[in-house]
């Protein structure tokens, strides 16, 4: 027996019947939007910034990381280009996206915007 009543284990005195309790399903997360970013594996910021600049009450932001090389050149941010299908891909599978963000300037000078573009809707062409 213990010292302390109070400490009796609460399953000994048989389940609780909490009956039915009221609820309702909201819109979810992303309720008013859905945003898939595509962020370098090198990037430290990008997440934060988004969060701290978009505080929107059902506004989600979802990421996939893309592998890159540590040295930035002109061949480097070519190579990033065929990997940003892919890892859009990873970006919710199967779940539609209201809009899908590419974190590198520099490889999008470099590539092109329409290069982006093609390679982005290549994944997620719901938008």
């Amino acid at each position: 027996m213990s010292a302390n009543p109070a400490a009796a284990p609460l399953a000994a005195s048989g389940p609780v019947d909490l009956g039915v309790l009221p609820s309702e399903i909201d819109g979810g997360l992303a309720s008013r939007a859905a945003i898939g970013l595509a962020i370098l594996a090198t990037d430290q910021t990008l997440e934060h910034e988004f969060r701290a600049l978009v505080r929107i009450p059902g506004v989600a932001f979802y990421e996939a990381r893309l592998f890159n090389d540590n040295d930035i050149t002109p061949e480097t941010l070519r190579a990033i280009g065929p990997r940003i299908a892919p890892t859009v891909d990873l970006i919710l599978p199967s779940i539609p996206l209201d809009v899908v963000g590419f974190g590198c300037t520099s490889a999008t000078m470099t590539l092109g915007e329409e290069a982006v573009f093609a390679e982005i809707r290549k994944r997620k062409d719901n938008f």
